[in-house]
């Protein structure tokens, strides 16, 4: 007769949805576990402070995208106030500076979208026929950024019905969709869940998962901390790990044994990993406010440029500007060293802001390059043509044992902090009721 695991539960991943998950299992009085490969918290979110910057920062997860209830819940339990975006946006063109009102400049291209019970094809391909002539150059230049900077994503390799679902306008109209930021960062979050966490789980950080070995209603994960190897066994485990570490991309890919149903793999394959990276760059003055039509400016899209969109942090105003690049974009800077990747940043912001030695400025600037941590393997996923079943079905538990969470997994708002979150409690949920189930059946 086995004995009992130790652990009922483990959870991979102090990311978003691990976080989530394991604050909700916590809550429960199961015995949980929860395991961590970096030495922090957080995933993609990632604040960082220092005393060179006026503020802290994010290298990778920013804004919130619409109004998620988990969110906008989850922010106002642990006291953080969220600040609206002021949606100021404008494009740059063949050294020119535009202003434009983002989604009605986007409606030309917007209503050409198909309908959902279209068929699928890359966006790229869409492309083709759309983006003429016939379409203002703003428009193509924003129907542009929305595939490759929002979804990070190669336009050959994007689903266009998962851009459609996204972007569709409703009713003939567009939608409203306002964008906030957490005062002092997301990093706030992550810590305000970590604290409820550690007080009802073990928390290993600097442990990474290797191999998980499986079989209906009990696990075993090997995992190495600190160059030394650790088992641990448990009744059910939630992965919430980034989708190529799923996928058995990278150094720190993942090993089930056995894999995963055909279901899932196939689900896997169908979705694909963006490229993002980005830099914050901390002038000595606002040179920008000296510039009347760029002083009230939050967003300038510049598709062509190394980076394809600057912003500022609105409404704060701060000598501070952001600069990204999403996915061809990224994968063209992916390869350069950060100084490298830093010069070319400036150098977009030199053209925009027509400033010959944009380096007279700079007090610092701190760079992240999201394809070569090994623990992400990227930014965020996306949809591939034919894939739109496949968040679906990674949300589904396999034999009731494994649990798939994070923004891939995540149907409603995926590629988010908010698909992260609502996956991390939709598994908790789904681990809950499998060990009662299973509890009942044994009773039984």
């Amino acid at each position: 007769m086995r004995r009992k695991p130790a652990w009922d539960v483990i959870v991979v991943g102090a990311g978003m949805a691990g976080l989530a998950a394991a604050e909700a299992l916590g809550r429960t009085g199961l015995r949980l576990l929860l395991l961590e490969a970096r030495e922090r918290i957080g995933g993609r979110v990632y604040t960082y402070a220092d005393a060179t910057l006026p503020v802290p920062i994010e290298l990778g997860a920013e804004f919130v995208h619409g109004r998620p209830e988990v969110t906008l819940r989850l922010m106002q339990q642990a006291g953080i106030p969220l600040l609206r975006v002021p949606e100021a946006h404008a494009v740059w063109l063949e050294g020119q500076l535009s202003v434009v009102h983002f989604l009605e400049t986007l409606q030309p291209f917007l209503r050409q979208l198909p309908p959902a019970e279209a068929s699928d094809e890359a966006v790229a391909a869409f492309w083709q026929r759309v983006l003429t002539d016939a379409l203002p150059p703003s428009t193509r230049a924003l129907a542009r950024i929305i595939a490759e900077g929002f979804e990070a994503a190669d336009p050959g390799q994007l689903s266009l019905q998962a851009l459609a679902a996204m972007w569709r306008l409703r009713d003939g109209e567009a939608f409203d969709y306002p964008q906030f930021r957490p005062l002092g960062g997301y990093g706030r979050l992550a810590r305000w869940l970590y604290r409820r966490v550690a007080a009802s789980a073990a928390c290993m950080l600097q442990t990474r998962v290797t191999e998980v070995h499986w079989e209906p209603g009990h696990v075993i994960v090997h995992a190495l901390q600190l160059g030394k190897l650790r088992r641990f066994e448990a009744r059910a485990l939630v992965l919430t790990v980034p989708l190529p570490l799923l996928q058995g991309e990278g150094p720190a890919a993942l090993h089930l044994e056995p894999a995963l149903p055909s279901a899932w793999r196939t689900a896997l394959q169908q979705l694909g990993m963006g490229a993002a990276v980005r830099v914050t760059l901390c002038f000595r003055e606002l040179f920008w406010e000296q510039k009347p039509l760029f002083r009230e400016l939050s967003f300038v899209h510049a598709p062509d440029e190394p980076f394809t969109t600057i912003w500022q942090p609105a409404p704060l105003r701060l000598p501070i500007l952001m600069a990204w690049a999403g996915g061809p974009a990224a994968q063209r800077l992916a390869e350069l060293s950060m100084e490298e990747i830093i010069a070319e940043a400036l150098h977009t912001i030199g053209r925009l802001y027509g400033l010959r030695d944009p380096w007279r400025y700079l007090v610092t600037a701190r760079g992240y390059n999201w394809q070569r941590d090994p623990f992400a393997g990227g930014a965020y996923s996306f949809v591939r043509p034919g894939g739109l079943g496949a968040r679906a079905m990674l949300s589904r538990p396999v034999h009731h044992t494994l649990f798939l969470a994070g923004e891939a997994t995540d149907e409603d708002e995926a590629a988010t902090v908010a698909g992260a979150l609502q996956s991390g409690y939709r598994a908790a949920t789904q681990v809950q009721q499998a060990l009662q189930g299973r509890a009942l059946t044994t009773a039984a």
